[in-house]
């Protein structure tokens, strides 16, 4: 029973832990694909801002005598960004170019680029060259709104998946608690609370005849203190040792009656899980003693000892008696 209860238990644990791993997982892997849509669309957006610094600088060029090397290490970072957006890149953690939409657009916009390269390494550039550059980059543009488009549009329906399936997961995580609630843990509840209750029946049937005795029962838990007396053993210990007689919660070794060895020696025994049967004499009277080690259901570990205990003073004296 309580391996079957145990069994149910760490597998209820089990699948709970898995579905948030789980969950955790799923977030965590689409929350790195959205990080990586953000960076590809920031560098289409570079794209752009490039293809319009060149204009700048090839005017500069013709007519403030800036360097044509300045055009072009600008291109040189153009073309770079665009082969970032198409082959990906390790080191910014950029995937390459997937859908096919996007493969396309790029290749499409390519031309530009390449076109732009050719102009800029022209010799003598004039005017001419500079509108010619500036028609080429007005094409592009047109080409990377597009690109940049589809690349929205991607990050878009990525974002619905992702909502749609947190929904279904927290549905069906919501599913799994109150599946292990109904069949897993309200039954195991439900058993308990009866066996506590059945155990409570037991206690107070027990107590009853404890209280209704003609013997002294005592129960001492494993460090020899008083967890339960019934009204009789009260007396008895009354009777012995006086008004310092051991109460509810007393050390049975700090009073003399716990410390003659006939008690510490049989008590020992009792707890190595013999059962003892002894005879105590003070002054006026004799007391019968059966000891035996308290243990609960299904338990063979000794939780305390019990003692039962007599006046067998009257029938000493009639067996002295009839001898």
């Amino acid at each position: 029973m309580r391996e079957k209860v145990r069994l149910k238990y760490i597998l209820a644990t089990l699948v709970a832990v898995s579905l948030l791993i789980f969950n955790q997982v799923f977030i965590q892997y689409w929350l790195e694909q959205k990080h990586d849509d953000a960076k590809k669309i920031n560098i289409a957006g570079r794209q752009r801002m490039l293809s319009q610094k060149i204009n700048l600088e090839l005017y500069r060029h013709l007519y403030e005598d800036e360097s044509i090397e300045t055009v072009k290490s600008t291109w040189e970072k153009w073309q770079n960004a665009h082969n970032q957006l198409l082959f990906g890149d390790d080191a910014l953690k950029i995937d390459p170019a997937t859908e096919a939409v996007v493969i396309e657009a790029l290749s499409q916009v390519e031309q530009y680029i390449i076109k732009a390269k050719e102009i800029i390494n022209r010799p003598n550039l004039t005017q001419k060259d500079l509108v010619e550059l500036y028609a080429n980059q007005q094409s592009f543009l047109a080409g990377m709104e597009n690109t940049v488009g589809h690349l929205e549009k991607i990050s878009n329906e990525k974002l619905k998946y992702i909502s749609f399936t947190e929904i279904v997961l927290a549905i069906l995580s919501i599913a799994v608690i109150i599946f292990e609630v109904i069949f897993i843990f309200k039954p195991i509840s439900v058993r308990l609370i009866l066996q506590l209750q059945e155990m409570e029946k037991k206690d107070d049937t027990l107590r009853g005849i404890s209280e209704n005795s003609l013997e002294a029962i005592t129960v001492m838990d494993t460090n020899f203190n008083i967890v339960y007396t019934n009204k009789v053993a009260q007396e008895m210990y009354a009777e012995i040792q006086g008004e310092g007689a051991p109460q509810l919660g007393d050390n049975c070794k700090n009073f003399p009656l716990g410390n003659q060895p006939i008690f510490s020696e049989r008590y020992q025994s009792v707890m190595q899980g013999n059962v003892e049967q002894f005879e105590y004499h003070d002054k006026q009277s004799t007391y019968l003693f059966l000891a035996f080690p308290h243990k609960t259901d299904g338990s063979d570990s000794i939780k305390g000892i019990v003692t039962i205990a007599q006046d067998i003073s009257k029938m000493k004296e009639q067996e002295a008696r009839i001898l």
